[in-house]
């Protein structure tokens, strides 16, 4: 859905908890390995009508934790790509 330098919000069919957990990796364009790092369920969202088939969607806020200094790189270089349209 959304990406920034401290977190992202993404949509899931399954209902996680606040305070989980995640190992999360991202595809950035243009980079060859994603960027991996660990993330924690801020908030969790359901949406109010399902998808097509009638699967429940929820929107989940994710802050990252403890990122790598070439991963965190990577990832700014694409936000600030991002910004330019």
């Amino acid at each position: 859905q959304n990406i920034s330098r401290t977190g992202l919000c993404i949509s899931t069919y399954e209902k996680l908890k606040e305070k989980d957990s995640l190992a999360v990796e991202i595809e950035v364009p243009g980079f060859s390995n994603p960027v991996k790092l660990i993330g924690s369920v801020m908030w969790v969202k359901e949406l109010r009508s399902p998808d097509d088939h009638g699967r429940r969607i929820f929107y989940t806020g994710i802050r990252f934790g403890k990122i790598n200094p070439e991963s965190e790189a990577i990832l700014i270089t694409h936000l600030n790509t991002l910004k330019r349209y």
